[in-house]
């Protein structure tokens, strides 16, 4: 999984007949509309690559954005999104997202070894955290009867504890 942190925005291009010189302004005969941004274009490369991608970046809420937007969840994009009923309302979903959150925990975990949860001077790999939520997981069902479909309320400061309380539930 390649994860690009990076910006998404709409570039105007246009042509010129030859390139300025310094302090030149030269005129261009029209423009044109290009999605990009530096993060975008990185994630859409990797893609193509054939890489896993996910893409953290701001987006504005003016004509610039709604093309950019358009562009990267159109069907065939790194981001395409389908609208689905999900309790009687219509949502938009990614195409490639995990099916539950208890998937997108499962796919996580094959990080094994690697660095989770930094914590001032601690560290938790996948792994350990994993060991903490089937725990945490097994002892909420089996001692305290929490099943499918319960609520659970998990309110703490930002702990490491935090994210296993958050996947055990």
């Amino acid at each position: 999984m390649i994860t690009v942190f990076g910006s998404i925005n709409v570039d105007l291009v246009t042509r010129v007949e030859r390139p300025p010189g310094p302090s030149e302004t030269v005129r261009g005969s029209d423009y044109r509309l290009i999605p990009g941004g530096k993060g975008a274009n990185q994630a859409l490369a990797a893609r193509r690559a054939g890489a896993e991608v996910r893409l953290f970046g701001a987006v504005g809420d003016d004509s610039m954005a709604a093309i950019t937007l358009t562009e990267l969840t159109a069907a065939g994009g790194p981001f395409a999104m389908t609208e689905i009923e999900v309790r009687g309302n219509p949502m938009r979903v990614f195409d490639s997202a995990p099916p539950t959150m208890r998937s997108l925990w499962e796919l996580a975990t094959f990080h094994g070894d690697k660095t989770y949860v930094v914590y001032e001077d601690e560290r938790y790999t996948y792994a350990e955290i994993a060991a903490r939520v089937r725990a945490l997981a097994g002892l909420l069902r089996d001692v305290h009867g929490v099943g499918v479909g319960d609520r659970v309320a998990v309110a703490m400061r930002n702990y490491p504890e935090w994210v296993v309380g958050y996947w055990a539930t």
